[in-house]
């Protein structure tokens, strides 16, 4: 819970200071540099997939040149996705995929804010583990279908996603353009 207030209160300075005339006070700098120091902290420690070095389990590049992340990143350049996205904890990443241990590598993202149920699954299931992988992300898919939207934005979400599986992906987009982005990702696959 702290290094996801770290995360929001670092995305949110960052946000307002990209927006602000440069200018140079001291204390703003210092106090940015922390932040920043922070962030760096948290999102080494939420690193999805990678190990302590920054590698990934599923082959031994870093988290941005696995083949899960670069999927990722097509689903979230084809629609408009929040900005606080942010990798979900190793700890609780059995509760999306099921056993990591049956994957090559996965990226799991979540909308770091608790208004909002935008997530995206992908998973690169091992040989002989796509259907366990499957069923998995079924479980999560179908819990946000039936039990995550409260809100009237997150109830458009949760009607709108989509997932499935290709060749050894396994996926799951929850996004009110949900088909949009899950055609981008198809098409990469």
């Amino acid at each position: 819970m702290k290094k996801t207030a770290l995360l929001l209160t670092a995305a949110i300075m960052l946000a307002l200071t990209a927006c602000e005339p440069a200018k140079e006070d001291a204390q703003t700098t210092e106090d940015t540099q922390s932040v920043s120091e922070d962030t760096q902290s948290a999102s080494e420690d939420t690193q999805s997939a990678s190990g302590e070095d920054g590698s990934s389990e599923g082959g031994g590049a870093p988290q941005d040149e696995t083949r899960a992340y670069k999927l990722y990143e097509v689903v979230t350049n084809a629609v408009t996705f929040p900005v606080f996205m942010q990798p979900v904890l190793d700890e609780i990443i059995d509760s999306y995929i099921g056993d990591p241990a049956n994957a090559d590598e996965y990226c799991v993202y979540a909308n770091a804010i608790s208004v909002g149920i935008t997530e995206v699954i992908i998973v690169d299931a091992k040989d002989g583990k796509i259907d366990e992988v499957y069923e998995a992300v079924k479980k999560r898919f179908d819990d946000i279908k039936e039990n995550a939207a409260f809100y009237p934005g997150e109830v458009g979400e949760a009607a709108a996603a989509v997932m499935g599986k290709k060749d050894d992906i396994v996926y799951m987009i929850c996004h009110a353009e949900a088909a949009i982005a899950e055609q981008a990702l198809l098409e990469n696959i």
